[in-house]
C-alpha cells in the first residue's frame, strides 16, 4: 500500500517541477500532477520524473484543481506543494511519522528564500484532529 502521495498543481512550471519533484524522492511512493493547462513541457518533464499527470482545465478555482488531485491519490497521507517548493529536509521523519497511527495530521515549515540569501521562515505546526481528508499548502494529512 502506498503510504505518502504527493499532489501538485502546476501550470507553465517547467523550470521547477523536476526539483520540487526530486525533493521528494524516496519520500513520497506516489506523485500526482494536475496540469492546469501548460504550453511548455511541464507535463513531460513531470512524467519524466515518475508523476502520474492529470490534465484539469483551469477553472479560475484552486480548490477544485487540488480536488482533483486529492481525488486520484491513493497514499494513506497526502503532501501538498506548489510546484515551485521542495521539501529540502525532514523526509525521513516524515516517513516515520506515516508510520504512526496516533497522529491525523501535520504541518511543515515553510522556509522562503528571498534571494541574496535572506531566508523568510513562517513556522506552522499543529495536527488535526477531525481525520477529515483536507489539504493545507505545506501539508501532509491522513485519510
Amino acid at each position: 500500500m502506498v503510504h505518502i502521495s504527493l499532489c501538485v498543481i502546476a501550470k507553465d512550471e517547467e523550470e521547477n517541477i523536476a526539483r520540487c519533484l526530486d525533493s521528494v524522492r524516496g519520500v513520497c511512493d506516489e506523485i500526482i500532477v494536475v496540469d492546469t493547462g501548460s504550453r511548455d513541457r511541464t507535463a513531460e518533464v513531470a512524467a519524466s520524473r515518475g508523476a502520474r499527470v492529470f490534465d484539469h482545465p483551469w477553472g479560475d478555482d484552486f480548490a477544485a484543481a487540488r480536488n482533483a488531485g486529492l481525488e486520484r491519490a491513493t497514499g494513506r497521507w497526502i503532501l501538498v506543494l506548489d510546484a515551485d517548493e521542495e521539501l529540502s529536509e525532514g523526509g525521513e521523519i516524515l516517513r516515520q511519522l506515516a508510520q504512526s497511527s496516533d497522529v491525523e495530521g501535520f504541518f511543515l515549515r515553510i522556509r522562503n528564500d528571498m534571494g541574496e540569501g535572506r531566508p523568510s521562515r513562517r513556522p506552522s505546526c499543529g495536527s488535526s484532529g477531525t481525520g477529515q481528508n483536507t489539504a493545507s499548502r505545506g501539508g501532509c494529512t491522513s485519510r
